[in-house]
């Protein structure tokens, strides 16, 4: 099967963890590497490690040809959150595939088969090291860059949509300063109520003075209390993770498998980090 032609675009955290997943893959040619013009000798060093000889650089606001590009089948997306509307919507356009964690299906598993009981409680936490004031600016809020995929799994891991959701929020780290002129909080409470009864209590605060992410679910059932914790010096936790997703888009891409993601999905969990800002902004709960 012929491989699969793919553009990059963003060179920064994520970016750098997408591109030695995309070269590991045997069935991808990365043919174009997208940034600011600024970033274009950390391109030029990038394909230099990698031996990309063939991968070209495009400046972010002139990639027209990297979406005209016939050979280019798939746009893997690695801005900023703010960036990634026009660019899903301009790759889609112009007929492209489009990825915008594999490490917890185990979890899942184990309450569907009934093997760790009925949920009761979920707690998921999450801590960010310091975060530079230019994303801060662009990232579109702590609700909708980071608690979204708090969001997105939980609801994923327990199969209900929330009946009520209500969110809390303050601006207490030494860079409360950049959050208020971005109208965004650095830490924030979140508490989900499913109709099953269940609760689920997610917590994101940024700027530890830590060089790490760290993440810590918790599920009480009925009968265990299952927990991981995950840290990491490298610039994520889920290292396996993105290359597993990385791979399944692939082989998604090739026509070798369905989708695991599924537009309802992905609808519901931009709808619930809206409502948390919502809930934030009201001070009430948002009863759906």
């Amino acid at each position: 099967m012929a491989k699969v032609g793919v553009a990059l675009f963003g060179l920064g955290r994520i970016g750098q963890i997408h591109l030695p997943n995309l070269v590991a893959n045997g069935d991808v040619i990365v043919r174009w590497l997208v940034d600011v013009e600024a970033a274009r000798e950390k391109a030029v060093e990038l394909c230099a490690l990698y031996k990309l000889e063939n991968t070209r650089f495009a400046a972010s606001d002139k990639c027209e040809e990297v979406f005209s590009d016939a050979s280019t089948e798939a746009v893997i997306v690695g801005t900023p959150t703010g960036f990634h509307e026009d660019l899903i919507k301009k790759s889609v356009k112009a007929g492209k595939h489009v990825r915008f964690e594999p490490e917890h299906a185990r979890l899942k598993e184990q309450l569907r088969s009934g093997e760790l009981g009925t949920p009761r409680v979920v707690h998921y936490n999450a801590r960010d090291p310091k975060t530079p004031a230019s994303y801060i600016s662009t990232s579109g809020g702590i609700f909708c860059d980071s608690c979204i995929h708090l969001l997105d799994y939980v609801t994923w891991l327990l199969d209900e949509r929330p009946c009520s959701v209500v969110a809390t929020g303050g601006r207490t780290s030494d860079a409360k300063a950049n959050y208020e002129l971005a109208d965004d909080v650095d830490s924030t409470l979140i508490t989900l109520q499913f109709p099953s009864g269940v609760h689920a209590v997610l917590e994101v605060t940024r700027e530890l003075p830590i060089n790490f992410m760290y993440l810590r679910l918790e599920t009480v059932t009925t009968v265990a209390l299952d927990g991981s914790e995950q840290e990491s010096k490298n610039p994520s936790p889920f290292m396996s993770g993105y290359k597993l997703e990385m791979d399944c888009f692939i082989r998604v891409v090739q026509g070798k498998e369905e989708c695991p993601v599924q537009a309802d999905g992905v609808i519901q969990a931009s709808m619930l980090a809206d409502l948390c800002r919502t809930s934030l902004k009201e001070g009430r709960v948002v009863k759906l």
